[in-house]
């Protein structure tokens, strides 16, 4: 009974992990990130972005390297991305 019930348990852990891991189309990713773009002001009208497969491309120009790094962060933290390509250019 214990390993019946162990067996459960642990399908039922994976079967979470399988919902939560579960792949981001393209559209829905550039929807995510373009809600924490539009909310940081100095990001919002200085890059735009691309994706592709769960690759982000980053692209524009920022003041500083704390705003290009912030679009980089918020691009990573944006659930089903992979990978993030930052071509964003310093004034």
């Amino acid at each position: 009974m214990k390993k019946i019930n162990l067996a459960i348990a642990t399908f039922a852990v994976l079967a979470t992990m399988s919902v939560a891991n579960a792949k981001q189309t393209d559209k829905q990713i550039h929807d995510a990130l373009d809600t924490k773009m539009n909310a940081v002001s100095y990001l919002d009208n200085n890059v735009s972005f691309s994706v592709k497969e769960g690759c982000v491309t980053l692209r524009g120009d920022v003041d500083t390297v704390n705003e290009k790094n912030k679009a980089r962060i918020l691009a990573e933290a944006t659930p089903g991305v992979m990978k993030v390509e930052n071509l964003i250019h310093i004034k």
